[in-house]
């Protein structure tokens, strides 16, 4: 049988070895790297299978290239600059509502910020054609 292809250990890079359960059938994966006194601590976990230990071990996340790292940082500051701009139209376009139901008489001035209801509700009604 062809031994499974196993990833590096994710901390310090030692090979990785399919070890078995001393007290289950199950199957754990890890580098068992020891330098001097101290362990590694890259470990699998027990698992019922060595294929389900295997492609658990097996599961990375891509390692980030430098131009890779300073590509998703230019799309975060995109990301941030968008949600930036679309904060400062929402604010605009709340004053305008604001400043329309104001004149309109469906709030008070805008510093007490009191909503005459029956008003609102005769606006919605109109405005979905519910006419009276």
């Amino acid at each position: 049988m062809c031994e499974p292809k196993l990833k590096p250990c994710p901390f310090c890079a030692g090979s990785a070895e399919v070890r078995d359960d001393p007290e289950s059938d199950g199957k754990g994966i890890g580098c068992f790297v020891i330098d001097g006194s101290v362990g590694c601590p890259g470990f699998s976990s027990w698992h019922a299978s060595e294929e389900q230990a295997v492609a658990l071990w097996n599961r990375r996340a891509p390692v980030l290239t430098p131009e890779r790292i300073e590509a998703r940082e230019e799309e975060h500051v995109k990301e941030a600059l968008k949600w930036a701009d679309e904060t400062e139209r929402l604010a605009a376009l709340r004053e305008r509502v604001e400043r329309v139901c104001t004149m309109m008489g469906l709030l008070a001035p805008i510093d007490s910020m009191k909503v005459d209801t029956s008003l609102v509700q005769q606006w919605l009604s109109i405005l979905r054609g519910d006419r009276e």
